[in-house]
């Protein structure tokens, strides 16, 4: 009888993840709801009330669509190794192409560069109008 405790015990230790879930989200909320019953306070009734319709709504709302949510694809790579598989990569780089923008995006890099160019551009042009332009005076 004693090996079987021991057993026991390394289950609930090796699942410890899945039974906090419902410990966490049930039973304290359900302690707590009770106690605030108890007192004569309305507000502390409002806030546990409150909590489980929005738990019995997350709940409902994760039962009904569970399928759709299980059914995704794990990561984008395997989805797109998928899609090779089936279609040839010659479709997966015209599927590629297509969400590229016309417009490429700048590197931050590439974006520094040009507002430092901007700026060096507007203080010489304001030295050129006024020789006794300071750039590091602050107006």
């Amino acid at each position: 009888m004693g090996g079987g405790s021991g057993s026991f015990l390394k289950v609930l230790v090796n699942n410890m993840d899945v039974l906090a879930g419902p410990l966490v989200s049930l039973a304290y909320p359900l302690y707590a709801s009770v106690r605030a019953i108890e007192t004569k306070s309305a507000v502390d009734d409002q806030q546990w009330l409150t909590y489980w319709v929005l738990y019995s709504f997350i709940t409902l709302f994760e039962l009904t669509f569970a399928p759709v949510l299980e059914c995704r694809p794990d990561d984008v790579i395997s989805a797109a190794q998928r899609y090779i598989e089936q279609n040839g990569s010659k479709a997966f780089e015209n599927l590629v192409n297509k969400f590229k923008s016309s417009n490429p995006r700048r590197s931050i890099l590439e974006e520094v560069e040009v507002e430092r160019r901007a700026r060096i551009q507007l203080e010489s042009e304001a030295r050129e109008v006024n020789p006794f332009f300071n750039p590091e005076y602050q107006y």
